[in-house]
């Protein structure tokens, strides 16, 4: 390849995945017989997947106690482009890669599934425009606020996902929830913990009867991350409108909200009429990018550490015993400076981001606080190197709390004026709901998934949960009944 001018560039692959065992690819990338970075050997490139419709063209079906039916996940293999990017959550922006001027090889190896690729782009896109910038071109080009108008599209009908467990799930907590029932299942939403690692996506089609202005509502709850916000970023029709979609945040709740895009002072978009826009959500670290790989680092820095005090000391030292391991061990103090430094840092980094003193940065504050006693007193380290252990352990499992980022969404709407949108139900409406859960208890058949059928047939006992018995009624209605024509 041919580098006009030395710099650094992303590189974004145009990519068909071809059949295999159903998982992402993996590939590494090479640059003169070299591998860049670490994170360059593992860069993962999603399948697409719909749900699959019957013969009615519905994807969800209703078994014969009418409860709904989780529909089959189907890839959908269609070409696709991915910017190399991490996908890990230590980075919001895809990766840069240097080149000098001439000519350059690059060598991709493909570690598991296979794919076929088109084309290798070396790009570096231009910063996106403030919402404010993009208002001032609406009014330039004459963009009119939509009057009157407000459409629902429900989310659990999805039209792509990146991942085929991004399946709709079931909300029966309130009747507000689209559609409800009392006692039956409705699968009614998606997203939830299935949706909470970088780079998933979601997307959906939308419609508007003319062109202008619109506002983009989403009915979200996240409930999972106490005192911190899960993230996404907004594509329409492939493109981040403008740079404020690049980090929505999606605060922690018990219960379901609105959010608007631009919270109490909405961001419109504009759209077109005459065609389809597809809407899309991506799973991104956001601001929690930076934290959580400084607690990575740190998580590493302390391994080390760690493992040289065992050298000397074994895993259980003689508490009678002086090891001078300030001296023993070159850069100690230092080392255990540099890294409480750092976490008091992204403690107050945490602090600041989630507007309060939470879990999350109270785990911090609790190794600075020991790391400040063993720099302190150096010779109570030997005595206190089960404490050392735990906080590491204890920063370890941050890391995997941090790069997690859980959304579950029942709607999203597009309106002229959001405010009308109302996730809460009246208390009459909640009374009632209640009511009718709490009788239905007494008479509906929780243990039953089957049919009921005239003449003989076949009773299947299964002592799993109901969604192992879901799964093994689905394989007899598929594959056994139709062969066998045993009921």
């Amino acid at each position: 390849m041919q580098i006009a001018e030395a710099g650094v560039y992303q590189i974004e692959l145009a990519y068909y995945p071809l059949p295999g065992k159903s998982k992402d690819i993996q590939l590494g990338i090479m640059i003169d017989g070299v591998t860049p970075f670490e994170e360059a050997q593992r860069l993962e490139l999603s399948r697409i997947w719909v749900d699959e419709t019957d013969e009615n063209g519905n994807t969800i079906r209703k078994d014969a106690n009418d409860n709904e039916l989780r529909p089959k996940q189907k890839e959908q293999a269609r070409w696709n482009t991915y910017t190399m990017i991490n996908g890990d959550g230590y980075y919001n922006e895809p990766f840069g890669f240097y080149f000098s001027e001439g000519e350059h090889t690059i060598r991709l190896t493909c570690s598991r599934e296979s794919v076929a690729l088109s084309s290798v782009t070396l790009k570096n896109e231009k910063a996106l425009d403030s919402y404010e910038v993009a208002s001032q071109q609406y009014e330039k080009n004459g963009y009119q606020i939509v009057d009157d108008y407000q459409e629902i599209y429900q989310a659990e009908h999805a039209a792509e996902k990146s991942d085929s467990m991004l399946y709709p799930t079931s909300d029966r907590s309130t009747p507000a929830t689209q559609p409800s029932h009392h006692s039956r299942i409705r699968l009614n939403t998606i997203g939830a913990q299935n949706w909470k690692y970088t780079g998933q996506w979601i997307s959906w089609e939308i419609e508007v009867p003319k062109d202008g202005l619109y506002e983009l509502s989403f009915k979200a709850r996240q409930n999972v991350l106490e005192g911190l916000s899960s993230y996404r970023t907004l594509y329409i029709d492939g493109e981040i409108p403008f740079a404020e979609a690049e980090n929505i945040a999606f605060g922690y709740d018990l219960n379901w909200y609105i959010k608007t895009l631009g919270d109490d002072q909405p961001m419109k978009v504009y759209l077109t009429a005459g065609e389809p826009h597809t809407i899309m959500l991506k799973c991104t670290p956001g601001p929690i990018a930076d934290i959580l790989k400084g607690v990575n680092d740190s998580v590493l820095d302390l391994n080390t550490i760690y493992r040289k005090i065992i050298m000397i000391t074994g895993s259980s030292p003689d508490m009678y015993r002086s090891y001078y391991l300030e001296d023993q061990i070159p850069g100690l103090m230092d080392g255990f400076r540099t890294i409480r430094d750092r976490l008091q840092e992204l403690s107050d980094q945490m602090k600041q981001i989630t507007g309060n003193n939470g879990s999350q940065a109270s785990v911090i504050d609790q190794v600075v606080f020991t790391l400040e006693g063993l720099i302190e007193k150096p010779g109570d380290i030997p005595s206190r190197i089960d404490s050392l252990k735990s906080n590491i352990e204890s920063l370890g499992s941050l890391t995997s709390v941090l790069s997690q980022q859980p959304l579950e969404l029942d709607y999203l709407a597009v309106s002229s004026d959001s405010t009308a949108l109302s996730a809460r139900a009246s208390f009459i409406d909640s009374f009632v709901f209640q009511v009718k859960a709490f009788i239905s208890s007494f008479v509906d058949d929780y243990n039953s998934i089957g049919n009921t059928y005239e003449g003989e047939a076949i009773t299947v006992w299964i002592s799993g949960g109901r969604d192992q018995a879901q799964i093994v009624k689905s394989m007899i209605d598929d594959v056994f009944t139709p062969q066998y024509g045993i009921k």
